[in-house]
């Protein structure tokens, strides 16, 4: 686990900027800003423990919406974290999400079936 704290959240453009401590590995501690965009760039490079971070904090942002559980639970399972992944599909299951993500349910239970393989 990676501890950091939240040093400023922007809604409007969908950033949180946090202060984490070094990622073994990967970067040295630093205060850095969060988001949708880099989480999927981190995807689209196979870069999944980089992903996880920048999924958790997504989530602390857009509370209201299942993207980042969505893209947390993604990243968990292509990197093997599959009890995170799973306490992570649970959440989308247990959460009523507003009407207007009526693709949650569908694609939760396709994250579901990639876990159980």
């Amino acid at each position: 686990d990676i501890k950091g704290k939240v040093v400023a959240v922007d809604p409007e453009k969908k950033k949180v900027t946090l202060d984490h401590e070094d990622i073994p590995g990967l970067m040295k501690a630093m205060q850095m800003p969060f988001s949708v965009e880099n989480a999927k760039v981190l995807e689209g490079k196979a870069r999944w423990s980089e992903s996880i971070v920048h999924w958790s904090n997504v989530i602390r942002v857009r509370t209201k919406e299942p993207a980042g559980w969505l893209g947390l639970a993604n990243a968990q399972i292509n990197a093997k974290e599959f009890a995170g992944a799973g306490a992570s599909i649970e959440t989308l299951r247990k959460t009523d999400w507003p009407a207007r993500f009526n693709e949650v349910k569908k694609q939760t239970e396709a994250l579901a079936a990639r876990l159980e393989k």
